[in-house]
């Protein structure tokens, strides 16, 4: 499939160098807000196509898919755009600001016949695959609680001056770090809407920098947290009947986890990989819209609708809102 990526930025580049160890992947153009940048980042990456506009690349018939690489605040313009134009549609997490328009999203994509998935890489490494095959087993018992911790010191690295801290482009330590503990948390819990939502956050400019949640699904309790402003650990750990599983890290994007039964020794399961891994979710979402399935399984509709709609009422009830929510 021939893709168009939309950004030049670092998640952009992540993609394009993750996608080269991919037979079944090309990107054949780029598009990004300043045409300097864009002629540069596809001469860098031996890219064919530097395009002056995004029209010109959505009106670019051998385009199939595209690639959604821009801040938050641009995700549903973007992708709209990329639906009315037939183009098939990976966009980066948080899909959307908020419920609304991640819905708007995917009715634009459903009136169009094309595929939208959220691009959530966590869910499709192999590491989860095998982790969720073997809690489906029965391997480890049944889930009782997990601890999820996701954040680093966008502080110290120098961004709290940066267009990151700015509400109106829908950042936050929830929506930037936190998206990810989420995601595990109904990943691991079978996409069950929660029974209760605990959650706090330390606010200031408008943006949370840090919170905690608790998520009850039944007799599971799922304990989160993300930062902006400090580094956490970055191992996930989930308690079971039979003993306990460690994701290591950095957990997100893992290449291990262990599994130490009650009373007993370690076992290790490691799986190898070339590059960073996004060529995992945009080789399924591939294989999706080659099914003509529609809706992506492990990145579903379902998913990513509940939860941006859990995200939108944790930070709500912090009293962060974005100029998006109030449309």
């Amino acid at each position: 499939m021939r893709w168009g990526v939309i950004g030049s930025g670092i998640i952009a580049l992540q993609f394009v160098t993750d996608v080269a160890v991919s037979k079944e992947i090309e990107v054949l153009g780029v598009f990004s807000r300043s045409f300097e940048k864009t002629e540069a980042f596809a001469k860098e990456h031996g890219i064919e196509r530097a395009y002056k506009s995004l029209d010109d690349m959505l009106n670019d018939p051998e385009i199939e898919a595209v690639y959604v690489a821009v801040p938050n605040s641009l995700h549903r313009e973007t992708v709209i755009q990329a639906a009315k134009a037939k183009k098939h549609i990976l966009c980066e997490k948080p899909l959307g600001i908020n419920l609304r328009e991640a819905s708007e999203m995917f009715e634009a994509a459903e009136e169009n016949g094309v595929v939208l998935m959220e691009g959530m890489w966590t869910r499709f490494f192999p590491v989860m695959c095998d982790l969720r095959q073997k809690m489906a087993d029965g391997h480890f018992g049944e889930l009782y609680q997990a601890d999820i911790s996701l954040g680093y010191n966008a502080i110290f690295a120098g961004e709290e001056t940066t267009w990151r801290f700015d509400p109106k482009n829908g950042f936050g330590a929830l929506m930037d770090m936190g998206v990810y503990a989420v995601h595990l948390a109904l990943d691991i819990t079978g996409e069950k809407e929660p029974d209760e939502v605990y959650s706090m956050a330390t606010v200031k400019n408008g943006i949370d920098y840090y919170n905690n949640f608790i998520m009850r699904f039944g007799t599971i309790l799922i304990h989160g947290t993300s930062s902006i402003c400090n580094d956490t650990d970055p191992t996930a750990r989930l308690y079971f009947e039979k003993g306990e599983v460690e994701i290591f890290g950095n957990w997100w994007h893992s290449r291990s986890y262990t599994f130490k039964p009650s009373g007993g020794e370690a076992d290790e399961f490691c799986f190898e990989r070339e590059a960073e891994g996004l060529h995992y979710e945009a080789e399924a979402f591939q294989n999706y819209v080659k099914s003509g399935n529609g809706d992506c399984t492990l990145s579903s509709k379902h998913n990513s609708l509940l939860a941006i709609r859990i995200i939108e009422e944790m930070r709500k009830s912090w009293g962060v809102t974005y100029p998006q929510d109030q449309i």
